[in-house]
C-alpha cells in the first residue's frame, strides 16, 4: 500500500487519507494478506527493534484510517463481518488467533492489535461527547517516529483558545483496558499515570515534546487516557464504536465527557 494523499502526493504524516480506486474488497484482501504478514513479522521484536516499532505504527495507522474511511462512507453488514472475521474471528487463520509470546506477554498479537486500535474508540467518545468537534483522522494520528520518541499517540487540535487567546493543542498517551473502564488524567509531572501503565519515563518524554511545541506559541496540554478495549462488551465491533444498545454504553460516554471536560481535554461548551 502506497502512502499518498487523495491527489497522489505525499502526506506530512506519511498516511493515506483516502483509498482511491481501492474497493472494500481490495482493502480486505490487503488486510488478510500483506497487512497480516507484515504485522506478524514485526511483533516478535517490537520491544527491542525500532524498525519493528515503526512498521507496527505504520500498519496500525493504515488500519485505523481504512476502518474510519469505510465506516464513514457506510459499510454493509456483510463487509463488516468479513473484516471482523479476518482480524478477530474464532477461525484459526484470524489474526487475533496467532499466538506470539514476547517476554512475559503471552499473547502479544492480541495485545498489540487491541491496543493499536484504541484510537478508534477515543475518536468515537470525542464525537459522542461533542458533535461540534471536528478532526481529520490522519491529522491526529502520530507518525511512528513521534510515537516512539515522544510517547505521543495522538494530537488533537480542536481550534479552541485559552483565556489569553492562545490556541490549545492536546497530546495524548492512549491505553486500552480489557475492563470496560474509561479514565482521563492530565499529565503535569514526571510520574506514573493510570496505575503505572504509563511510566514516569513516558510522562517525561511527552512533557518534553510539549515543551518543544509550546515554542510555536501554543498552549500544549498532555493527557493519559484509558478507553475500553475494542473486544470488550460496550464496544465489540471492528470500528471501535461504543454500542448504544449496551447497558453501559451511554454511561461510559457520559463519564468520559465529564472527566474530559473536568481536566480540559474537551473544550468548554461555550467556546
Amino acid at each position: 500500500m502506497e502512502d499518498k494523499d487523495k491527489k497522489g502526493g505525499e502526506k506530512e504524516h506519511g498516511l493515506q487519507t483516502e483509498f482511491n480506486g481501492l474497493t472494500f474488497q481490495g482493502w480486505c484482501d490487503w488486510i488478510n494478506g500483506e497487512f497480516k504478514d507484515r504485522f506478524l513479522k514485526c511483533i516478535p521484536t517490537i520491544n527491542t527493534h525500532k524498525t519493528s516499532q515503526e512498521e507496527y505504527g505504520y500498519l496500525m495507522n493504515q488500519l485505523i484510517i481504512g476502518l474510519r474511511t469505510f465506516y464513514e462512507n457506510g459499510v454493509h453488514l456483510e463487509w463488516q463481518e468479513k473484516i471482523t472475521k479476518f482480524l478477530f474471528g474464532t477461525n484459526p487463520d484470524a489474526l487475533i488467533q496467532q499466538k506470539i509470546q514476547v517476554g512475559d506477554q503471552l499473547n502479544m498479537v492480541r495485545d498489540s492489535l487491541v491496543g493499536g486500535m484504541a484510537p478508534l474508540t477515543l475518536m468515537d467518545l470525542v464525537e459522542k461527547s461533542d458533535k461540534n468537534l471536528k478532526f481529520e483522522v490522519s491529522a491526529i494520528l502520530s507518525n511512528p517516529s513521534t510515537d516512539i520518541n515522544s510517547k505521543v499517540d495522538l494530537r488533537f487540535d480542536f481550534g479552541d483558545k485559552n483565556i489569553d487567546g492562545v490556541e490549545v493543542v492536546r497530546l495524548v498517551q492512549l491505553k486500552a483496558g480489557y475492563n470496560p473502564d474509561v479514565r482521563v488524567k492530565e499529565i503535569i509531572s514526571e510520574k506514573p499515570y493510570l496505575g503505572g501503565v504509563i511510566t514516569n519515563f513516558d510522562a517525561k518524554d511527552i512533557l518534553r515534546k510539549a515543551k518543544l511545541l509550546s515554542r510555536e506559541g501554543k498552549e500544549v496540554r498532555c493527557y493519559a487516557i484509558l478507553v475500553p478495549a475494542i473486544t470488550t462488551g460496550p464496544v465489540n465491533n471492528v470500528f471501535g464504536i461504543i454500542r448504544d444498545d449496551h447497558p453501559n454504553g451511554r454511561m461510559i460516554v457520559d463519564f468520559f465527557e465529564e472527566e474530559a471536560r473536568k481536566v480540559g481535554f474537551l473544550p468548554r461548551r461555550n467556546l
